[in-house]
């Protein structure tokens, strides 16, 4: 393990449809830096399209399972693996951890053993900090290469009107309707919006009732895109964006799109309240918690008012993958002075 494409790395990560697609695509955007050979320990139904010759797939036995991924790395078949799924208990990480190199993803900000290095967030707890294992901030926010590239691209062009464009980005399969609610609450304030887009997919269980429900507008649609450039666009074409608090909201933010958005899970709570103390979101509260009533009053505020769309941030530089992996060939270094 002394240079980096000789190394070979796994990725165990939630891969299950209702969960959506944030926790691969900020692996993704982690093992397009890397070097060397991949594998992806994916849940045993999982519907993730991945190109086999790039990436070597094996699967779990269930949703919560790391056993075959621990397996690959008592047998050094992976010299390193990085676990993003919140379904796998803090012991089994913690057993995998004295097995070797492991990685987490935490948003939680959860205490871990310093035999596991933790990938958080924007911000974790201050005494933890002093945990040299912890790599977190904005200086180790992974954004997909493909939109590095096309944020040149990106343009203050936004042009401004009394009538909302509204995009409601929540997650693609929404598996307890938040896209639902969050269109429900606008349908009081029809009056100010011109146009409206919900991204979700066909195979949402809300996909029919949320189709019903856009004919009380003038100009509304269903939508996905395949790609970042489709995704670009699609911001370009709204001057009003709502949102939950996963990955898409970083991409939003690096992008320079402020977005409203809604925490819909206790692990984005954190990096929804960084994003806003530092103007990149206006972060409008936990979703679960919200009744309705209180719903359409944001939404129809928010309607009414002039709101900022986009502007351009300083925090996030894209090169988070970049130190990210830094750090890790320091810890391979660190472990073979060891040995």
């Amino acid at each position: 393990m002394v240079d980096t494409y000789k190394n070979v790395w796994g990725f165990r990560i939630s891969s299950l449809e209702a969960i959506g697609k944030g926790h691969f695509e900020r692996t993704k955007a982690l093992a397009e830096s890397l070097e060397g050979k991949i594998y992806y320990f994916l849940d045993y139904n999982s519907t993730i399209s991945l190109n086999k010759n790039k990436y070597n797939i094996v699967y779990e036995e269930n949703h919560k399972s790391l056993e075959k991924s621990c397996a690959y790395l008592k047998k050094k078949i992976i010299d390193c693996l990085i676990i993003d799924n919140y379904f796998i208990s803090k012991k089994k990480i913690i057993r995998a951890s004295r097995i070797g190199v492991c990685f987490v993803f935490d948003d939680y900000l959860r205490e871990w053993p310093k035999s596991v290095f933790v990938l958080s967030g924007l911000k974790y707890k201050n005494n933890i900090l002093k945990n040299d294992n912890v790599l977190s901030g904005f200086d180790y926010v992974v954004i997909n290469k493909n939109l590095i590239k096309l944020k040149k691209r990106v343009r203050k062009v936004i042009k401004q009107s009394n009538k909302k464009k509204i995009l409601i980005q929540m997650t693609t399969y929404d598996r307890n309707g938040w896209s639902l609610k969050v269109l429900r609450s606008l349908v009081s304030s029809n009056e100010f919006i011109a146009k409206i887009t919900v991204i979700l997919q066909k195979k949402s269980p809300y996909y029919h009732q949320i189709k019903t429900l856009l004919r009380k507008f003038k100009d509304a649609n269903i939508m996905q895109y395949e790609n970042t450039s489709k995704q670009i666009k699609c911001y370009f074409d709204h001057n009003l964006i709502i949102g939950s608090g996963g990955v898409a909201s970083i991409e939003r933010a690096y992008l320079g799109f402020r977005s409203y958005n809604y925490a819909i899970s206790k692990n984005q709570l954190s990096n929804c309240q960084v994003l806003d103390q530092h103007g990149l979101i206006k972060y409008l509260g936990y979703l679960p918690n919200l009744c309705d009533i209180a719903l359409e009053h944001h939404l129809y505020k928010l309607c009414r008012e002039k709101n900022i769309f986009f502007q351009q941030q300083r925090f996030i530089d894209g090169k988070g993958s970049l130190r990210i992996i830094k750090k890790v060939k320091e810890k391979f270094k660190q472990l073979k002075r060891k040995t």
